[in-house]
């Protein structure tokens, strides 16, 4: 349930309150037969925020809408269904019937998502193993730790001071 303000408990705490719902949805009838809300039935859903009233829709629904159309609206309430969606064809159509009955039975959204974000994970970290991994995070460390222990022994040499006995002092000096 969506809406700009308030708070909504339970589908009871509906009663006579204005919602606005898609047409033609399941949803709908649950609402009419399980609340004393009215319902003001839109086909399209942009139509569905022409008012303040509250919306009911699916959570799909939302989470497909929430950037443009529901961008305004907050989840006020949300609960699962007990009853599953029905689908019907007509009888004259028989083997689109057996192809759509094969779909519903062995596919479901979830299925779809979750295979969209194991080939998301993969799609990161493709052909990259562990051991590459660590290799590169260690090269990216230690390389500028050798490089600068390299320089610092090598200004050390050069900038060192000879300390020089008596007689070696009095080669280098004309007397």
């Amino acid at each position: 349930m969506l809406g700009k303000t308030g708070a909504v408990s339970s589908l009871e705490s509906l009663k006579n309150k204005n919602v606005n719902m898609l047409k033609d949805n399941y949803l709908l009838s649950y609402v009419k037969d399980n609340s004393m809300a009215n319902p003001h039935e839109y086909s399209k859903v942009k139509d569905l925020t022409k008012d303040d009233n509250l919306i009911v829709v699916d959570k799909e629904v939302y989470d497909y809408y929430k950037n443009n159309v529901f961008k305004e609206y907050f989840i006020l309430y949300s609960d699962n269904m007990t009853n599953e969606y029905r689908f019907m064809v007509k009888s004259n159509n028989e083997s689109f019937y057996k192809l759509f009955d094969f779909v519903i039975n062995t596919n479901s959204y979830l299925n779809y998502r979750n295979e969209a974000y194991k080939s998301f994970d993969n799609s990161i970290l493709s052909g990259v193993s562990f051991e590459e991994l660590y290799l590169i995070i260690l090269a990216v460390i230690l390389i500028p730790i050798i490089i600068g222990v390299i320089v610092v022994l090598f200004l050390k040499n050069k900038h060192r001071i000879r300390i020089l006995r008596k007689d070696e002092r009095k080669k280098y000096t004309d007397m």
